[in-house]
């Protein structure tokens, strides 16, 4: 098999089944990784047969890329508007965002304390003398 029975086996066994821009981008980067196995020494031959069949794959992706897995609807476009939305997913977890949050949290709280047991000390004493310069003044009237 050469690069181009790949690549059209690999189209049309995604076509119908992922957007097009999904389909799109997955046929980019396999041509990619094929052209720099080749830049890198490689036969076409040997990367080929390294990737396996191109239907396979593209079972693969299908099953990797859709919500249901397996059984996602097939993509169907209707009055231009796609029925499957790709949703961009974030590469942090839920839980991971609570605890960077919380841990900024603590180091914010913590840092503010750190200050303030810090200028404590001069703090409190200029406030006394100022409090203290205020009631005599008011007391010597």
């Amino acid at each position: 098999m050469d690069k181009q029975i790949f690549i059209r086996q690999l189209r049309e066994a995604l076509d119908g089944r992922l957007s097009p821009s999904a389909v799109t981008e997955n046929i980019d980067f396999y041509e990619d990784y094929i052209h720099t196995e080749i830049r890198k020494g490689r036969s076409a031959d040997e990367v080929l047969a390294s990737l396996g069949d191109p239907r396979l794959i593209a079972r693969t992706i299908i099953d990797t890329n859709g919500p249901g897995g397996a059984q996602e609807a097939p993509y169907r476009e209707t009055a231009g508007r796609p029925e499957a939305e790709d949703k961009p997913q974030s590469a942090v977890p839920v839980w991971a965002r609570l605890l960077i949050g919380l841990v900024i949290a603590a180091l914010g709280i913590s840092l503010f304390f750190s200050v303030l047991s810090f200028l404590l000390p001069v703090l409190l004493p200029v406030a006394i003398v100022i409090l203290l310069g205020r009631l005599f003044r008011k007391w010597l009237r």
